[in-house]
């Protein structure tokens, strides 16, 4: 039990003693900006650590990616393929518009399965945002060169569903936020950048978009920005309390496992085990293997002069004294 309550108190000396600005390197830490875009741990094994942990979290979450572009493809495209393959006329934007189609379904399939990393899922994120500005009439029309046949064939559906750009925003919007979940928010930031300039990229040279309004243009990739800044932020939040969490936890068992050890020497100590400062006899060594009780076992595992002989009693001692103590795990 006091064991329990001095792990209690330890816990509070940690969250004050343990600042994690002093563990985490940020892009700006200031009281005048209440956010901040924490980077990296100092300690590169920790942030490896860190890392293994939230692994396993991005695997499953980029799966989950792969199978919604799957659906979303079968769902927003999959009606209109009968129709498209009908007019005959402009079967290269068609061609264009199903290899567009075949890469948002296949390529976060393939980073899911074999790259399930934060590069990978921005690659993804991007190669994605490409595939549907392409998958879009006016535009796979404009690429290959048919955008002065386009109107007419799909005239019945009229220029505004022909022309807008409302579902391309909505598409990058859900992108995003796919995204930038699983992911560091320093990679987020990457994302943040890199959608408003792929947005306009393949939207101001085609003329017919929204009635070629480039002001139109740059105030929707503003938006896309807005967003992705937006979920950076928030992802930054939740990534502070996750590394707090991780950082007070590792600190935490590194506590533990010291208090124990000291509890055990202190035991043996008082004790007057043979290898304490009380007891200058060592002679009962011999028969450690038949000593069941904790200062003799904690003798054998804390003897850093013991001869190479003894290896395997030591061992078995402190198999022993874990056995006793119910803190030793069994392998399976």
């Amino acid at each position: 039990m006091d064991l329990i309550v001095g792990a209690g108190d330890n816990a509070a000396d940690v969250g004050r003693e343990f600042d994690l600005e002093s563990a985490v390197n940020y892009a700006w830490s200031s009281p005048w900006i209440p956010f901040r875009l924490p980077l990296e741990f100092r300690d590169p094994q920790l942030e490896e650590a860190y890392l293994q942990v939230t692994a396993p979290i991005l695997k499953r979450l980029l799966k989950r990616a792969a199978i919604f572009c799957i659906l979303f493809v079968l769902f927003s495209s999959g009606p209109y393929w009968v129709q498209e393959a009908a007019h005959g006329g402009i079967r290269r934007t068609h061609l264009l518009r199903w290899c567009a189609q075949l890469v948002i379904i296949i390529f976060p399939s393939v980073i899911a399965a074999f790259r399930p990393t934060e590069f990978g899922a921005v690659a993804a994120g991007t190669i994605v945002s490409i595939g549907i500005l392409i998958n879009h009439r006016c535009r796979a029309a404009f690429l290959v060169g048919e955008a002065n046949i386009i109107a007419e064939m799909f005239a019945a559906d009229g220029s505004a569903a022909l022309t807008s750009d409302a579902p391309t925003m909505a598409s990058f919007a859900m992108i995003i936020v796919a995204v930038v979940a699983p992911i560091r928010a320093k990679w987020g930031v990457v994302l943040m950048l890199l959608m408003p300039m792929i947005y306009l990229l393949f939207t101001l040279p085609v003329p017919e978009l929204e009635g070629g309004k480039t002001l139109r243009h740059v105030l929707l990739a503003a938006q896309l920005q807005g967003i992705a800044a937006l979920s950076c932020l928030a992802r930054a939040h939740l990534e502070d309390k996750e590394r707090h969490d991780f950082y007070i936890t590792g600190k935490l068992r590194e506590i533990l496992t010291q208090e124990k050890v000291k509890r055990v020497m202190a035991e043996h100590e008082a004790e007057g085990g043979p290898f304490s400062s009380k007891c200058a006899n060592q002679a009962h060594l011999e028969n450690v293997g038949d000593c069941e009780d904790s200062h003799c076992l904690s003798s054998v595992i804390f003897d850093t002069d013991m001869a190479d002989n003894l290896e395997n009693k030591r061992q078995a001692a402190l198999v022993k004294l874990g056995e006793q103590e119910f803190w030793y795990i069994h392998e399976e």
